[in-house]
Formats: C-alpha cells, structure tokens, sequence
C-alpha cells in the first residue's frame, strides 16, 4: 500500500526531472565550449617574456600580422653555428629573451622559436638550428607585441630596454 509520504517523494522527484535535464544540458554546452577554448588556445602563438624568477614570466597571444612579419623576419635570418652554450638563454637573473610556443604550426612557423642578444634559437633536440638576429629585429617585434597586447608595463620595458644595452629599437 502506498503512503502519502512515498506519493510526496515521487512527485518531487517527478518536479527535479526538467531540472536536471537543463543542468545536464548545460553541462554539456559548457564542455562543447570548453573544448572549443581549449582548441583555439592550442591553435594560438603564445610569446614569453622570460624577465623574472621566482614569478610568473608576462605572456601575449601573437595576432595574425605579427605572426606574419615573424615569418618574413625568420625566413631572411641567415644560419649561424651554435652557441656554446647550447641555447641562445643565458644564465643569469634579469632578461633572459622570448621565447615563442607555436603548438599547431601556423604561419608556417616552427612550433617553438626563442630569441635573445641578436640569435635566434629554431626548433628544439636534435633538430634545433641558429639563426642571426640582425639588429634584434626579431627580438623587437616580440618585444613590442607584448607591449601592445598589454603584457608589459612602462617600468618592465625600461628594465628591458636597459639590460638589452638600447638594442630594442622598436620604441617598445
């Protein structure tokens, strides 16, 4: 024999039905977009100012025209022989260069590409290659995408400006 109290219970659970319905679609609306962010963000050109230790590094999404004008910078920058080093990176505190994650290619780009005191650094392992950056070009218009997308304030790119010894002649 059913209760009055069994009869109460059912109905209510009747009543959340049409409301896990939309929470269940909303759940799945929200991965659907999630998954899409996570999509764009593995197709974008992240940049990396590497200025300090101990905090995080400022970073900026590359927009299409820059990744373009790195392009035609990369493809015109003659091969030089390694550092002694190994990487174009020195050790020590202060600005240590930028350094490009470039995940799904684009532009024709390598997938990652670090620059720094006028060498460019292509590729990583085995594969890695040297290139001259002749007057810092490359390294300016990093520096200066970073600006623009707002991931340096006026007082890191003075810093900047100063340990690069007025090499940055972008105005970034």
């Amino acid at each position: 024999m059913r209760t009055s109290t069994d009869m109460r219970s059912k109905t209510r659970v009747r009543a959340l039905i049409p409301t896990a319905a939309v929470l269940a679609l909303t759940l799945l609306a929200c991965g659907s977009s999630l998954s899409a962010q996570g999509a764009e963000e593995e197709q974008a050109v992240t940049l990396t100012v590497l200025i300090y230790s101990g905090r995080p590094n400022p970073t900026a999404t590359l927009d299409d025209a820059t990744v373009g004008r790195l392009g035609e910078l990369l493809a015109a920058a003659p091969t030089v022989e390694a550092t002694d080093r190994g990487t174009v990176f020195p050790s020590r505190l202060g600005y240590n260069g930028v350094a490009v994650d470039n995940p799904a290619g684009r532009g024709g780009l390598p997938r990652r590409l670090a620059a720094y005191g006028g060498t460019i650094e292509v590729g990583e392992g085995r594969a890695r290659r040297f290139q001259r950056d002749e007057g810092g070009a490359i390294e300016s218009l990093l520096i200066e995408a970073a600006a623009r997308a707002q991931a340096l304030d006026e007082t890191e790119l003075e810093f900047i400006r100063e340990e690069r010894g007025g090499a940055d002649k972008s105005g970034a």
